[in-house]
């Protein structure tokens, strides 16, 4: 089911294990759009795997800016 609030990706699927039917593509391909987020060396994001409270740290600085 779409996410009225997170708008299509404007590119493919970015990374090896999160192809446009895994539930959590268009979320993940916005927030690299965005970046938040990026993937591991090997082309993967891992979507189902924990974010370490460092990972989630990272991402809320990068949300609100506060590092590049």
């Amino acid at each position: 089911m779409p996410d009225e609030n997170v708008p299509e990706p404007t590119v493919g699927p970015g990374f090896t294990d999160v192809d446009d039917t895994h539930w959590a593509y268009n979320y993940v391909e916005y927030c690299v759009e965005q970046g938040v987020v990026g993937g591991y060396l090997d082309g993967t994001n891992r979507p189902d795997t924990v974010v370490t409270r460092g990972q989630m740290a990272v991402y809320v600085a990068r949300t609100f800016e506060l590092i590049p």
